[in-house]
C-alpha cells in the first residue's frame, strides 16, 4: 500500500498518477488494484472518498511456462518453473529437454560446463526464447554476473531446430561454439559472446539439408583459432547485422 498527495492548479480538473509495474513473461489473469482519493485540503470542496478500480492487463503468451536455471541455486530434480533454491533446475540442458513453443527460459548467472542441445522447435507464432539474465533480475536470489556455457565439442548445438532465439550468453570452449545444421531454419543468435571456440558459428553441412534463415546480430564473436562465422554453400537468407568480428 502506497499514498501520496495531488496537487490540482487552479482550473484544474483531472491528473494523472503514475504506476509502476514488474513485468515479465508468466501468462496469467488480469489482475486489479484499487485508487482511493480521499480527504482535500479546501474546504469548498466536496469528496467524500472516492474509489476506483485499475485493471492490469495480461500481455504474455496464453499458455507459455516460463523455466528457471541457477547454477548456484538449483537442482535439476526441481521443477524448474519458479526462481530460488528448491525451485530452479542446475542445467541448461534439463530446461532445454522440455521448453516448448512459447516457452521462456532464464538462465542465470554462472559457468554452465556442458553441451546444450535443446529438444523442441517453436513456431512461427510462438518461438522459444533462451535468455541469459547476468543481472538476476528473474533468477532472485543469484549473485548477478556473465552468463556462461563452456564446454568442448558443440556447446550449443540446435541443429534441425526451428524458431529458437538464443540471446545474452557467453560462448566459449568448443569445437563449434553454436553449429546449426540438417535443416535448421529461423533460429536467432543476439547479444552473444562467442570466443575462444575454433569456429564461433557454424552454419550448414551439405546442399542436401539447407540451412535457413539465420539470424546473427548485436554479437561480439572474437579470437577463436579458426573461423569467426563459418556459413556453408547450403546456408540461405542469413542475416548477420551489428557484430563486432575479430
Amino acid at each position: 500500500q502506497a499514498e501520496g498527495t495531488i496537487t490540482f492548479a487552479a482550473a484544474t480538473t483531472t491528473q494523472n498518477i503514475s504506476i509502476t509495474t514488474v513485468n515479465d513473461g508468466v501468462s496469467e489473469a488480469d489482475e486489479s488494484f484499487k485508487i482511493t482519493i480521499s480527504n482535500p485540503n479546501l474546504a469548498e470542496v466536496t469528496l467524500g472518498t472516492s474509489v476506483h478500480t485499475a485493471i492490469i492487463k495480461n500481455d504474455d503468451v496464453p499458455g507459455s511456462i516460463v523455466y528457471y536455471v541457477s547454477s548456484q541455486n538449483g537442482n535439476d530434480g526441481n521443477a524448474g518453473t519458479s526462481a530460488g533454491t528448491g525451485n530452479a533446475f542446475a542445467t541448461i540442458g534439463a530446461a532445454a529437454a522440455v521448453a516448448g513453443a512459447s516457452d521462456i527460459v532464464y538462465v542465470g548467472p554462472g559457468t554452465y560446463s556442458e553441451n546444450v542441445s535443446p529438444a523442441n522447435s517453436g513456431t512461427a507464432a510462438d518461438p522459444i526464447y533462451y535468455y541469459a539474465d547476468p543481472s538476476a533480475v528473474n533468477n532472485t536470489g543469484d549473485t548477478p554476473g556473465d552468463v556462461i556455457i563452456s564446454a568442448t565439442g558443440n556447446v550449443v548445438d540446435i541443429s534441425g531446430l526451428s524458431y529458437v532465439v538464443l540471446d545474452g550468453f557467453t560462448i566459449t570452449g568448443g569445437t563449434n561454439g553454436i553449429l546449426a545444421q540438417n535443416a535448421a531454419s529461423n533460429v536467432t543468435f543476439r547479444n552473444l559472446n562467442v570466443h575462444t571456440n575454433t569456429t564461433g558459428i557454424r552454419l550448414g553441412n551439405g546442399p542436401s539439408s539447407t540451412v535457413t534463415a539465420v539470424e546473427i546480430e548485436n554479437s561480439v564473436i572474437h579470437d577463436n583459432t579458426g573461423t569467426a562465422i563459418h556459413i556453408d554453400r547450403s546456408s540461405d537468407a542469413t542475416s548477420i547485422q551489428n557484430n563486432l568480428v575479430y
